[in-house]
Parts: structure tokens; C-alpha cells; sequence
């Protein structure tokens, strides 16, 4: 069975794992931005350009204990251009492609901007879909793509595994306790 000594041999060896994996896989060409959770991705984002507001929306609450309230939530939607990042074994990066955001942002930054209005972005380079207004009142997108939800999940799940796998090849080495 686990004994306590061994549950944080185990906790080693994961977090062992997770940071070697943080070092070699940008390495081979997989950036951090797909790897850390969307608000800490966004958080180091250091691509600045401005973008042009194509619209604003609003719409109400989704929050039950709040429906009928009169509380809504407000949107602006934005384009950008930016780079494309370099693939897997490509050296430059790509063309220039426009890009969409859609940011929650509160009444009065809504109503403070204008379609055709220009607007400072910030965005992940290696991965510009994450994106968001560059300033006090912004915030990240919520576009589909921006959650990056498959692959920063991906990457606790293969380091738990990895770690339990190296768990098990030094467990043997490790002091055997009587029970």
C-alpha cells in the first residue's frame, strides 16, 4: 500500500516530470502558451498591435439567482492582424493573418468605443487566438479557441502519467518500510 513517504515520492517524481516537460517541449517546438492554463498564458502574452472594434453586443445574465435583475453582460468584438507562429521544424514565422476577439468588458468601456474605433490588443504570439484588450479595463477573449482547453489539460494528465511511470522504475530503490 502507500505509505506517506511514498505518496510524496510520487508527488516528486509528477512534479519532477512537469517541470523537465516545461523545458524540453518548447524546445522541440511546442510553446508554453499551449501548456499553461489560459488566463496564465494570456497573463505573459507579450504581443501589443491595435486592432479595429467591428462591433459591441450585449446580453443577459446566464446567472439564475440573477435572471431578471436587469443585469447584462457587454461585449466588444475586434480585429487584429499579427504573424502567424512558426510550425514544427519551421524556422520564421508565417504571414500576416487577421485575427478576431470578442472580450467581456464592463458598461462604460463598451460605451466608450465606436466600430471602426482602434483599439490596443494584446496577444500571445505563439498562439494569437488568445487575445485581449491591452489595458486596466480589458480583459482576454472568449472565443472558442482561446480556451486552449484540450491541450493545458493534456499536459497535467502526461505528466501525472510520466510521473507515476518514473515513480514506479525508483520505487524499488527507495527504502522499503515494514508495515
Amino acid at each position: 500500500m502507500f505509505s506517506p513517504r511514498r505518496i510524496i515520492a510520487l508527488i516528486v517524481c509528477v512534479l519532477l516530470v512537469a517541470i523537465v516537460l516545461q523545458a524540453i517541449l518548447p524546445a522541440v517546438g511546442i510553446p508554453k502558451s499551449r501548456l499553461l492554463p489560459p488566463p496564465q498564458a494570456f497573463a505573459a502574452a507579450k504581443g501589443k498591435t491595435r486592432g479595429i472594434v467591428t462591433g459591441t453586443d450585449t446580453e443577459g445574465t446566464s446567472n439564475p439567482f440573477k435572471v431578471g435583475e436587469g443585469e447584462r453582460y457587454y461585449y466588444i468584438d475586434y480585429t487584429f492582424q499579427a504573424r502567424v507562429p512558426p510550425m514544427l521544424g519551421q524556422s520564421s514565422p508565417g504571414k500576416i493573418k487577421r485575427y478576431e476577439g470578442h472580450v467581456r468588458v464592463d458598461k462604460e468601456a463598451m460605451k466608450s468605443v465606436k466600430p471602426g474605433q482602434p483599439m490596443p490588443v494584446r496577444y500571445e504570439t505563439t498562439f494569437p487566438e488568445m487575445n485581449g484588450i491591452d489595458g486596466a479595463r480589458g480583459g482576454r477573449t472568449g472565443g472558442p479557441t482561446s480556451a486552449v482547453f484540450s491541450t493545458w489539460l493534456f499536459y497535467p494528465l502526461v505528466s501525472i502519467f510520466l510521473g507515476y511511470l518514473l515513480f514506479v522504475t525508483v520505487s524499488p530503490f527507495l527504502k522499503q518500510e515494514n508495515i
